[in-house]
């Protein structure tokens, strides 16, 4: 009996986009991150989506049509632990399973993940990329555009930057791989508690936050969402808990892997 090979296309990167089975091909749409979260069959048809917590465990559905978790990840479906080339990752606990085996190169304790899911992948289950060092493979930066000094590690200017809303000249900092928007906001950025990396969750914690900080402006939670919509605001997580507000035609059209600056780690 012949059955069909599975085949994953990626996009020069750990992130898949399509998916072969035989004759039947599948698109793959992944979050900011790189994660994958739905899939679609060749006439548009939604045939599979996922949510997962912010350290990759299911909140909904499971990992059998695409068994890919964060980047550089594969799902083992029986121990529900995930490949990570060099050690397996346990995303019910958020933390690798075994040591470091760059020690304490990777950080002062040798079983966690990145500091900060939100914005940082661990592609071979080593480090977070740090300046100086290799990019990571799987590792989004902007493509084609001018860097003040390293890519990824300083000013970023866009050759086109009025196609993605932003006025000549303008320029936006990179730090550790990760922009800092700061300079493109529309509004000062708010500090949001319980942030989870869920974007439709932590979408509804902003407008929360936005109508009980400003009630002069935001009736409620609903006129605040309705405000981010109707103007095209991107909420974007920053450092320490805060939400920067940001175009969303600027915040699409820069590529990268994850919000600006580290946000503080709430586990590990």
């Amino acid at each position: 009996m012949n059955v069909p090979l599975h085949e994953w296309q990626y996009e020069g990167s750990f992130v898949p986009f399509r998916k072969l089975f035989g004759e039947e091909k599948y698109s793959i749409v992944s979050d900011y991150l790189g994660t994958p979260s739905h899939a679609y069959d060749e006439k548009g048809g939604l045939v599979w989506e996922r949510e997962l917590d912010v350290y990759g465990s299911l909140r909904k559905g499971d990992n059998s049509f695409v068994p890919f978790l964060y980047q550089g990840q594969y799902v083992d479906i029986e121990t529900g632990l995930a490949y990570n080339r060099f050690r397996y990752y346990d995303p019910e606990s958020g933390n690798f399973i075994s040591k470091d085996p760059i020690g304490l190169q990777g950080g002062l304790s040798p079983y966690s993940y990145v500091n900060d899911v939100n914005c940082f992948v661990d592609c071979l289950g080593l480090f977070p990329w740090e300046e100086g060092t290799p990019k990571p493979k799987g590792w989004r930066l902007p493509k084609n555009d001018i860097w003040s000094r390293e890519a990824g590690h300083s000013n970023f200017t866009p050759n086109n930057p009025t196609s993605i809303g932003l006025k000549p000249r303008t320029t936006i900092p990179f730090k550790k791989g990760v922009p800092d928007f700061s300079g493109i906001q529309v509004r000062e950025a708010i500090k949001v508690t319980g942030l989870t990396g869920n974007h439709t969750i932590d979408k509804q914690l902003t407008a929360k936050t936005l109508a009980e900080d400003f009630p002069n402006e935001f009736r409620n939670s609903t006129a605040a969402l309705r405000w981010m919509r109707e103007n095209n605001i991107t909420p974007h997580h920053f450092l320490d808990d805060y939400i920067q507000f940001v175009p969303t035609l600027s915040h699409g059209g820069i590529r990268h892997s994850g919000p600006a600056h580290e946000m503080r780690a709430n586990r590990h």
